[in-house]
Order: structure tokens, then sequence, then C-alpha cells
């Protein structure tokens, strides 16, 4: 079992709460069985790092692009992007996370027309961008936990 993150909106504030499932036992990924993984989603992470200078109506492109791609590639079950919210040296200014049934979809996914006007773009406005792909939990399964866990409902 992979150890979920929930997080949730502070009221009033722009800054997320992280709430933790801390009735769940966290193993090292050695230790998923192949029953486990079936379970688990492949998560796909971008972290980016914009150019400096780059003009504000090429981010507002690359947003709204990005939010086109759910509407027009089915292999995207879960997608949230947006610019970083606490300004730090070593922080990227943009990010995104994904969810993809398996490493296929996540495949399709990267050669759709699509998502490849995306990586244009991305290329041209960033002086880096890194990504990474992990199997992990829905973060939707921890719903219904939540109550039980005594944490409150913001």
């Amino acid at each position: 079992m992979i150890c979920p993150v929930v997080f949730k909106m502070w009221p009033d504030s722009h800054l997320p709460v992280f709430l933790y499932a801390l009735d769940k036992v966290c193993y090292t990924r050695s230790t998923v069985s192949n029953e486990e993984e079936e379970d688990l989603m492949l998560n796909h992470v971008v972290l980016m790092k914009f150019k400096p200078g780059v003009a504000e109506n090429k981010i507002a492109k690359l947003e709204e692009l990005m939010d086109n791609l759910p509407n027009t590639i089915s292999e995207i079950l879960v997608y949230e992007f947006g610019r970083n919210t606490v300004p730090s040296e070593r922080a990227y200014d943009f990010a995104l996370v994904s969810l993809f049934a398996n490493p296929e979809s996540l495949e399709r996914y990267r050669q759709h027309p699509d998502h490849l006007k995306v990586l244009d773009l991305i290329k041209d406005i960033c002086e880096n961008f890194i990504s990474t792909d992990f199997l992990g939990s829905d973060a939707s399964s921890m719903k219904e936990k939540t109550p039980d866990m005594g944490i409150p409902d913001f």
C-alpha cells in the first residue's frame, strides 16, 4: 500500500494544508505486491522553470492549451497544473500532475498531437523542465477515510 497524501485549501488562504493518512502503513516500493501495483495509478509530474522575462501572454497560452488537453486526450484520468505560489530560490515556476492508468496510456498521451503542441511551447518559454513518473494511489480513495481519521472538513 502506498501512503496517500491529501490536501485541501485552508479557509481564507491560498496555501494548501497537507493531510497525511496516519492510519495507513507505508511501505517502500520494493514491498509493493503485484496485486497492489494493479490498483495504482501512473503519476506523471512535470516541473517547469520559465526563461527570464517570458511574456505573460505566453504563460497564459500555456495554461489555455493545457486546460484543453483533458478534453482531447482520453487517456488523461486526472490533470492538475498551476503556477508556483510559494517563491523560493529552488522553486520551479509551474507544475503539472496527471494520472494515467498505465505506461501505455502515458505513451499515447506523449505522442498525441495536442500534447506535442504544448511541449513545443514549453520548450520555447522554459529554460529548464523536468519530469518523473511513479506508481501511486489515486487521492480520491482517501475521501471516505478522512472523517474516520478525525481530520476536520474545511
